[in-house]
């Protein structure tokens, strides 16, 4: 069964925010990507999406799993959109992406420093 996010129009403090690629953002956003490869897997549940310091949308994670092979990763490439044929991560995961919804205004966070992958919401 698919999960909506709970949703509403801004994030609250402290909560997470998946950082991407504009062009991975963009898939996800149009639905013709929904599974994000990690090296790390996540917990399952509500995610904003955001890209360069803006959040465009929020999304609902499903049970990240473990991809341990080139077959599978090959597999699985209709889901992710990624060309390569090789693992990207020593230990690779796919978060499903179980729903998305799209803002209609971007919303601005601050990007704390070093951070890659995941960050906290925090207003400008």
């Amino acid at each position: 069964m698919v999960k909506a996010p709970t949703f509403c129009s801004a994030p609250r403090a402290g909560e997470r925010i998946l950082v991407l690629r504009a062009e991975w953002l963009d898939r996800i956003l149009d639905g013709s990507k929904n599974l994000e490869i990690r090296s790390l897997g996540m917990r399952e549940g509500d995610v904003w999406l955001g890209c360069r310091s803006v959040i465009y949308g929020k999304a609902c994670l499903g049970p990240a799993m473990p991809i341990r092979s080139e077959r599978d990763f090959s597999a699985l490439r209709p889901r992710h959109r990624i060309a390569a044929s090789a693992l990207p991560y020593k230990t690779t995961f796919g978060l499903p992406i179980e729903a998305v919804k799209r803002l209609e205004n971007g919303v601005p966070y601050v990007h704390a420093r070093g951070a890659i992958g995941v960050v906290k919401f925090r207003a400008p």
